[in-house]
């Protein structure tokens, strides 16, 4: 009996058209065996063929050609494809953790089966398979990342019960997964950006500084790094690196208060009465055009973002809900960095239509514990919330719609009013003074 290491090499080499019986130095293969092993795979490749193409009758006959006793594997991996076909996801769930106790080490089907722990929500079986998927893939760095963001989730969940051994275990298990990252990847900055947040919670200063660096020489317009490492020379007293941090900044921001204001201190304290004169006629001005552009900035970004969700929805409307999986994995793409409520709703819509309902009312309410006063974003929340736990849990897309139509509407006021502008006759926001001004113009008009 062959391990299935050994026969997945032979059908590779058969694959590839290598004439070659002799594996390694203590496995050698019998010409009769290559032959009946290239058999098999002709009738494999030939049942495969058949279950996509939903012919499953004749796809068992062929399955009914291969010997039971050296294919046990392989027909159960054939029947799981005939159960996935049907839609029976328990039964095929049952017969991939059956192929898995004859080939533990067959990545193919640990994939299949965190993808089905993923739907599940079931954190923990997930946990586990990409554990001993990384052990057959230890280099594999997408492995890494979801282990990462399960550790993370078990991390939040330690600190929520003050379970401070637990939380300090999974940290360092973090650390270790980021460490491997970064050194298979050197110049992953996302890998940097999570051993950054851990040295700083270790008050690890010179590794915090170190990694910020690197990071900025690979993002030299990263204005979250420049900002860190300008707090770190302040605490350590270094000026002239702060300063020149700072005027790093300004280059790129050339609007940034707070760069500004810093370096007014700094040129005070130095006593260059040039530099501060210069910097404060830059602050006066920029604050007298602030109103106008943060205003004109808001409305641009938000009209982004409506054309970002809408193109997103009409993925989740035209997509079957088979793959509905994959347009979440999209979407989240495509709308990373957008607004986070917007993204919560949309990946949960599209996890409704897919009848992932645990899924669905887990992305709200993930979403809804880092919300603090925030009353517009609570608001859409709740409702997204109290759709998708009805009774009957059906899909609409027009109650969604309505979702997004009334949370844009209020973000829309909000900017507005914070900016001291109300709409107008024609239902257009304009500044305060001006709608007074053409009440006052109308009113001397009638008169």
């Amino acid at each position: 009996m062959y391990s299935y290491e050994v026969k997945s090499e032979v059908e590779k080499r058969i694959k590839s058209g290598v004439r070659l019986k002799k594996i390694n130095e203590d496995t050698t293969i019998s010409l009769s065996t290559l032959k009946k092993w290239k058999k098999e795979i002709v009738i494999r490749k030939r049942a495969k063929n058949l279950i996509f193409e939903g012919k499953i009758e004749e796809a068992r006959i062929e399955i009914g050609k291969l010997s039971p006793e050296s294919n046990k594997s392989v027909i159960l991996s054939l029947e799981s494809l005939i159960a996935r076909r049907e839609g029976n996801k328990e039964k095929e769930k049952e017969l991939l953790e059956l192929v898995l106790k004859y080939e533990p080490k067959n990545a193919i089907v640990i994939s299949s089966l965190i993808n089905m722990a993923r739907e599940k929500n079931d954190i923990e079986k997930e946990k586990e398979l990409l554990e001993r998927q990384l052990e057959l893939e230890p280099k594999d760095t997408i492995i890494m990342s979801s282990l990462i963001r399960i550790t993370r989730e078990e991390e939040n969940k330690a600190r929520e019960e003050e379970n401070e051994e637990k939380e300090k275990e999974l940290l360092e298990r973090e650390k270790e997964l980021l460490e491997r990252q970064l050194e298979l990847e050197p110049n992953d900055t996302i890998a940097m950006s999570g051993l950054i947040v851990l040295a700083r919670e270790e008050n690890d200063t010179e590794k915090e500084k170190r990694l910020l660096t690197r990071q900025l020489e690979l993002e030299p317009e990263n204005v979250k790094t420049i900002s860190s490492l300008v707090k770190i020379a302040r605490k350590e007293g270094k000026i002239e690196k702060a300063k020149e941090l700072l005027e790093k900044r300004l280059k790129i921001e050339p609007d940034n208060i707070i760069a500004i204001e810093s370096l007014i201190k700094i040129a005070e304290n130095q006593g260059d009465i040039k530099r501060k004169k210069e910097l404060k006629e830059m602050l006066d001005s920029i604050k007298e055009n602030q109103t106008e552009k943060y205003f004109s900035t808001m409305i641009t970004r938000k009209n982004k973002q409506i054309n970002v969700v809408n193109q997103a929805r009409d993925l989740i409307i035209r997509s079957n809900t088979k793959d509905m999986l994959y347009v979440i994995s999209t979407i989240k793409k495509s709308i990373e960095g957008e607004d986070a409520t917007l993204q919560a709703l949309v990946q949960a819509e599209a996890a409704l239509k897919a009848k992932l309902y645990k899924q669905a009312e887990g992305y709200l309410r993930a979403h809804k514990k880092i919300l603090k006063d925030d009353e517009i974003a609570l608001k859409a929340i709740n409702k997204a919330l109290s759709i998708i736990q009805l009774k009957n849990k059906l899909y609409d897309t027009l109650k969604w719609k309505s979702i997004y139509d009334e949370y844009e509407k209020a973000r829309e006021k909000e900017i507005c009013e914070s900016k001291g502008k109300r709409k107008d006759k024609n239902n257009e926001y304009i500044q305060e003074e001006t709608i007074n001004n053409k009440e006052i113009q109308l009113d001397e008009e009638g008169r």
